[in-house]
């Protein structure tokens, strides 16, 4: 259904949410809003709120695809939370193809744990 974000330039981090189903064209198109966003900085934290998605019907190829485009910088903390199996099971897909090539994602089932991981 949908992919957003915002960036909060004070405390160094970007804050994106999703909801309903998730499709490759969602995470094609928040992916490419994000690069081409002229505050990004890749060296921003990350946090993103999954507890509101449906389904995925991203495909594990696809995943891995997206993992692998070096948006943020080696090491940066990107947490992901995730209430719904499908949503937990695909974000910590994500984070092992990201962890190949810098990634530090970590996948949490609550905001808390996220947070404090992020030290926000």
């Amino acid at each position: 259904m949908g992919m957003q974000y915002r960036i909060d330039p004070n405390r160094r981090l970007v804050l994106a949410r999703g909801w309903g189903v998730i499709s490759t064209r969602d995470l094609q198109d928040f992916t490419s809003q994000l690069h081409a966003d002229l505050r990004f900085d890749p060296d921003l934290r990350s946090l993103t709120d999954l507890r509101d998605v449906t389904d995925v019907t991203v495909t594990e190829r696809e995943l891995r695809a997206t993992a692998w485009m070096p948006l943020y910088s080696a090491g940066v903390r990107r947490a992901i939370v995730a209430s719904s199996d499908i949503a937990y099971g695909l974000s910590r897909m994500y984070a092992q193809h990201a962890k190949r090539f810098g990634g530090n994602v970590r996948v949490f089932r609550t905001m808390e744990e996220a947070e404090a991981w992020l030290e926000v």
